[in-house]
């Protein structure tokens, strides 16, 4: 079985295009309403970055379970 394959099967690409929808929603959501409150550009890139940073943690993660062969325990 190949490594697409896999990923397919355990639905890790779906996970991460809906996380990126859901990424991609909360960021257009931050764009209209922060300078509505007074907010700078800086408080959007946090965001933007936080995002960015969970996304890669949660991508590593996942890898790692598929490297080492081991199952994610609930």
């Amino acid at each position: 079985m190949s490594f697409f394959n896999e990923l397919q099967r355990r639905n890790v690409l779906r996970v991460a295009a809906a996380y990126i929808v859901a990424s991609w929603l909360i960021i257009q959501v931050v764009e209209t309403l922060f300078p509505v409150f007074g907010l700078a550009d800086a408080a959007i890139r946090v965001v933007v970055i936080v995002l960015a940073i969970r996304h890669t943690q949660k991508r590593l993660s996942n890898e790692s379970l598929l490297v080492f062969g081991a199952q994610k325990r609930t």
